[in-house]
C-alpha cells in the first residue's frame, strides 16, 4: 500500500501548507462519511419536527419554532448549540423526518437502521462505503464507539477500543498491560519477523489452492501493509480517545484528513437518550451535547484544505439515532420507545437547507414522495432507503448490497 496515495493534499491541508488548491466537484467516489448514532432512542419532537400546536403530542411550554437557511427547527435556550448548528450549517443540512423502523426493539431498531435489516450478520453503511475502497485507505472504516455491524467485512473495519488501546497496541505496550509479562523482540528482530510475514503473505498468494483461500492471504498481506502505515501514523493521529464526543470528533478528524480512512462511525451512547422519565430535561441536555460535537467537527472539516474546497465539501455527516418516542409523556413525565425517527445529513456536496418526510398528527411515520420530499404521498421511508441513498451518494450500487435498493432521489439532487 502506498502510503504517499494515501496521504495525498490532504496532510498538506491539515498541516497549514501550500496554496489553496483549485475547487473541483465532489464526486460520489470522493465522498468521505462521518456516523454519529445516537445510541437508546432521541426525541425528534425536541428539535427536528414542529409539533408544537399538536395537541396529540407532549411539548415543554419554552420551546419555539425558528427557522433558518430554509429549515424550521425547535429551538430552546438550553439548546444553544442547536441554533449555533442551523445558523452556521443549516444551508449544508437536510432533516429527514418520518423514518419507519418499524420497532420498539434497542437491538432490533439498531441494526436496522444501520443495515436496514434486523439479520446482525449484514454490513451496515459505514462497513460498505469503506469496503467499496479498501484499497484506497489504510483503514477504509473504523469504528472509534458505538455499534458497528461487519458482517463479512470484518477486514476492512478497525474498531479503536472504548479506552483506545489501539494507541497501545501501536506503542507496542498492548501486551504488557496483561497478568503475565511476554517476552519481546528487538527493534531489530521485529523488523525481521515483519519483513519474513510479508514475503510468506506474497508467496502463499501465488500458491493458493482455493479462492477463499486466495481471499484469506491476501487479506493477511494487505493488514501486515496497514500495521506499518499506522506505526509510521502514530504521532499524526490523536488514537487515544476518552470516549467523550468531543474526542471521538478530533480522532475522526485526523483519520479522514491524514487519508486512513474513508468511513468513520461515532457513538454517542448515553441512558439519559433513553428517557422514560424526566424526558423534557434529558433530551434537551443530550441534544445540546450531540450539536456540540457537531458543530465542533464541521468546523474541524472546515479547516482542512483539499482538492475540492475543505473535507467539509467531501464529507457527509451523517446524525441518527435508532428510535424515536411516544407522543405524550408517561406517570413518570417521560417518553418511551416509538418505531418512527428521524435523521440528519450534513455537508459533502448536498443540497441543503432542506426539511423532507414528516409525521401524521399522532407521530407515526408519514409516507413521503421519494422524489419531491413532500409528506402524505408515496411511500414510507424505511431504513433501507435511507442506506440505499447513503450507498448510492457514495458511489456504491445498493443493488449488491441491498434486495430493495431505492433510493430517496432528491437526496441525490
Amino acid at each position: 500500500m502506498n502510503r504517499r496515495a494515501l496521504l495525498g493534499a490532504s496532510v498538506l491541508g491539515a498541516a497549514g501548507l501550500g496554496a489553496r488548491p483549485a475547487r473541483a466537484a465532489v464526486t460520489p467516489q470522493a465522498r468521505k462519511f462521518v456516523f454519529i448514532t445516537s445510541f437508546y432512542g432521541w426525541d425528534p419532537t425536541t428539535v427536528y419536527t414542529d409539533q408544537l400546536e399538536n395537541e396529540n403530542v407532549h411539548t415543554p411550554d419554552d420551546d419555539e419554532v425558528v427557522t433558518s437557511s430554509g429549515i424550521s427547527y425547535v429551538s430552546n435556550g438550553k439548546r444553544g448549540a442547536v441554533d449555533e448548528f442551523f445558523g452556521t450549517y443549516g444551508d449544508k443540512a437536510i432533516v429527514i423526518n418520518g423514518i419507519n423502523v418499524g420497532s420498539v426493539s434497542h437491538a432490533v431498531c439498531m441494526m436496522k437502521m444501520l443495515t436496514g435489516s434486523n439479520a446482525a450478520t449484514n454490513s451496515d453503511w459505514a462497513a460498505i462505503l469503506g469496503a467499496e475502497q479498501s484499497s484506497t485507505y489504510g483503514l477504509p472504516t473504523v469504528v472509534v464507539q458505538g455499534p458497528g455491524f461487519t458482517g463479512g467485512l470484518a477486514g476492512t473495519v478497525c474498531r479503536i477500543g472504548s479506552s483506545g488501546q489501539i494507541d497501545s497496541l501501536l506503542a507496542g505496550t498492548l501486551a504488557a498491560q496483561g497478568d503475565v509479562t511476554p517476552q519481546s523482540f528487538s527493534d531489530e528482530g521485529r523488523a525481521r519477523v515483519r519483513a519474513w510475514a510479508h514475503s510468506r503473505g506474497l508467496a502463499r498468494q501465488g500458491l493458493a489452492r482455493t479462492a477463499r483461500e486466495a481471499t484469506l492471504t491476501k487479506a493477511g498481506s494487505a493488514a501486515l501493509e496497514r500495521a506499518d502505515l499506522l506505526r509510521s501514523m502514530r504521532t499524526s493521529v490523536r488514537w487515544g480517545s476518552d470516549s467523550s464526543l468531543e474526542s471521538q470528533v478530533d480522532l475522526a478528524t485526523d483519520l479522514l484528513a491524514n487519508g486512513l480512512s474513508r468511513s468513520v462511525a461515532l457513538g454517542f451512547e448515553s441512558a439519559d437518550w433513553d428517557s422514560h422519565a424526566d424526558n423534557d430535561s434529558k433530551q434537551s441536555s443530550k441534544f445540546q451535547t450531540l450539536f456540540e460535537g457537531i458543530n465542533r467537527l464541521m468546523a474541524n472539516l472546515a479547516s482542512v484544505t483539499t482538492s475540492t474546497g475543505t473535507l467539509a465539501d467531501e464529507t457527509i455527516v451523517v446524525a441518527l439515532s435508532e428510535m424515536g418516542r411516544t407522543p405524550l409523556l408517561n406517570g413518570g413525565a417521560g417518553k418511551d420507545h416509538w418505531p418512527a425517527t428521524s435523521a440528519l445529513l450534513i455537508g459533502g456536496g448536498l443540497r441543503g437547507g432542506r426539511t423532507i418526510g414528516g409525521y401524521t398528527e399522532l407521530l407515526a411515520a408519514d409516507t413521503m414522495n421519494f422524489t419531491t420530499g413532500e409528506p402524505g404521498e408515496g411511500d414510507y421511508v424505511q431504513p433501507t432507503h435511507l442506506g440505499a441513498t447513503l450507498l448510492t451518494l457514495g458511489g456504491v450500487d445498493p443493488a449488491n448490497w441491498l434486495p430493495d435498493p431505492r433510493v430517496v432521489d432528491t437526496l441525490l439532487e
